[in-house]
């Protein structure tokens, strides 16, 4: 196994065989005795900021939900869960991948209580299906909006995107590095 050497006591490897995100999520955290869980996408990266801090500090007993946000970009509309927050940061409906939706938000990141295990659907395609069913029980669902951008690198665009940020940022990390060495 290549991760074997990587792993340490405080971690355990699940091994399963599942249909959907929903399914793995439900799946492997029924082994876990947390109370709260944080949940983001493999193929995702943010810029300026850590969103799952933000979720962390957020979500407490009382709050079941809560969603990191960005402002949605117009090529965007269509490919994201999209939510509808009011003025004090609550989530007032969601909709998933819907180039008609007007919402000015959308999530790509999440925490919430181990309670809304009862709320995934194992047979939705991923977990942002929750939230709909969460809201409709009347559930405390918390947005978070975040500076800086998402990226899905999952795509072409985003993985490319990527690529650029990773090569400016060294770019400009050796252009400061050097202007630090003494002259001799």
């Amino acid at each position: 196994m290549l991760i074997a050497p990587y792993i340490d006591d405080l971690v355990t490897v699940l091994v399963m065989e599942t249909q959907t995100m929903s399914e793995t999520v439900c799946r492997a955290l029924s082994w876990v005795d947390g109370s709260g869980f944080l949940l983001g996408m493999p193929d995702t990266f943010f810029t300026r900021s850590n969103p799952y801090l933000k979720i962390a500090e957020s979500l407490s007993p009382g709050i079941d939900m809560v969603l990191a946000a960005w402002a949605i970009a117009p090529d965007q509309r269509g490919q994201l869960g999209q939510i509808d927050i009011s003025a004090n940061g609550n989530v007032l409906d969601s909709v998933d991948k819907d180039p008609e939706c007007t919402f000015r938000y959308f999530w790509g990141a999440m925490g919430f209580q181990k309670r809304v295990l009862a709320d995934i659907d194992p047979g939705t395609a991923h977990v942002g299906y929750s939230i709909r069913s969460l809201l409709d029980r009347g559930g405390n669902v918390l947005a978070v909006v975040q500076e800086g951008r998402y990226i899905d690198s999952g795509t072409p665009q985003g993985f490319r995107f990527v690529l650029e940020e990773a090569f400016e940022i060294s770019r400009s990390t050796l252009t400061h590095e050097r202007a630090e060495e003494p002259v001799v």
